[in-house]
């Protein structure tokens, strides 16, 4: 949605506005092919930042990761999640459709699209088969922590998403900051947070797959918990 979203910026193209007072519709101008690139630029390339959902069984943990452009989501498209922090896990009917970075302060890591349409060619080569509503959504309950925790990798991930990853998720939410902890608004958050929630902190997990069956299996054999699809 977000890519035909960014498509659709054609149509602002065209100024209705009057700036050089003549009484006539500016019509194009360089002002608004100039703010048509800006816009269209944003949202194809947010779309293309969670085109899909890849998850991997990485021996200890469970690797989730969107793609193929993870980078502009400055961190939000990765997510590490150890198997002896999960608490439960189920195919859930719940579905929250927005973008990665609206889970914060919401206590959930938002991993999943909710598109009922899928392309073979939307994903990583041979992953996908094309059709609609192929996709589930899995629920994970894990141990509370913060968003992005030992999710980076400095021989993986690109320069943009390490740095983000290493400064602006994990421990670096709960550390200290301007006399406060960062996660809970430094130093202002016993005006506007009183009550301490930090909002990097998550402990549910909604995660796309195609393949429910298979992760939930995979989730079972890894964490020794059952669990009814």
């Amino acid at each position: 949605m977000l890519i035909i979203s960014g498509v659709a910026q054609l149509g602002n193209i065209y100024s209705s506005s009057d700036l050089d007072g003549d009484g006539e519709a500016d019509g194009v101008t360089t002002s608004s092919i100039v703010q048509f690139v800006v816009y269209c630029l944003f949202y194809v390339i947010t779309g293309l930042g969670f085109l899909w959902i890849e998850v991997s069984d990485q021996g200890d943990y469970l690797l989730v990761a969107s793609g193929p452009c993870r980078w502009a989501l400055c961190g939000w498209g990765k997510e590490k999640v150890k198997y002896s922090e999960i608490r439960d896990f189920e195919v859930a009917k719940t579905c929250w459709y927005t973008l990665p970075e609206y889970g914060c302060c919401t206590g959930i890591r938002l991993m999943n699209q909710c598109s009922c349409c899928q392309c073979s060619c939307c994903g990583p080569t041979g992953s996908l088969e094309g059709g609609c509503c192929g996709q589930k959504t899995v629920r994970l309950t894990v141990n509370e922590r913060m968003f992005g925790h030992e999710a980076n990798d400095d021989d993986s991930d690109c320069c943009l998403e390490n740095c983000c990853l290493k400064n602006c998720f994990g421990q670096k939410c709960a550390g200290e900051c301007m006399g406060g902890v960062c996660g809970e608004g430094c130093c202002f958050s016993m005006c506007f947070n009183p009550c301490g929630v930090n909002c990097c902190a998550m402990n549910t997990m909604y995660i796309s797959t195609n393949d429910p069956e298979g992760l939930v299996n995979l989730l079972k054999s890894k964490t020794d918990q059952l669990v009814t699809l």
